[in-house]
């Protein structure tokens, strides 16, 4: 197993842009100053609920190993502690490094089963981003909404 691995991992860092090429490249520099101040957020017990009650149960288990089956059986209990916790996060402007990390599994596209070329990295996520995906009306999406709309 671990060697199978090991080929998909070189696989696909081949057909990867590495973070240290990214960063060496210069940027442009953009001469537009916008005077915008982001207003303090706040993400509201109701939203989180809403959210959690949306997802799908049939849906596999993010990185954290917490299926969508229970979060969703589960979001009148948690939408309150988990509001308080994203409020944090924003407040601190610190995301967890845990659910910064996915597991990476390699999904057959099509072909033959044996050549690492038919096959596509996704990654897993921790299941908490179903969150921060799936609800465009958190505090910052609408902000930036507004200020695309003027």
């Amino acid at each position: 197993m671990t060697s199978k691995a090991n080929i998909f991992n070189k696989y696909f860092t081949s057909i990867s842009t590495a973070p240290d090429s990214i960063l060496s490249k210069i940027l442009p520099r953009f001469h537009m100053c916008i005077d915008l101040c982001i207003p303090p957020l706040s993400i509201d017990p109701l939203d989180v609920y809403h959210v959690l009650l949306s997802l799908n149960p049939n849906k596999s288990k993010g990185f954290d190993n917490w299926s969508n089956r229970l979060l969703k059986n589960c979001a009148q209990s948690l939408a309150t502690p988990f509001s308080l916790l994203f409020n944090f996060i924003l407040a601190t402007s610190h995301f967890p490094t845990a659910w910064k990390i996915a597991s990476v599994i390699p999904l057959h596209k099509s072909g033959s089963l044996h050549d690492v070329k038919n096959y596509r990295p996704v990654s897993i996520l921790p299941s908490i981003w179903s969150f921060w995906k799936a609800n465009p009306s958190t505090p910052l999406q609408l902000f930036w909404n507004q200020q695309l709309a003027l």
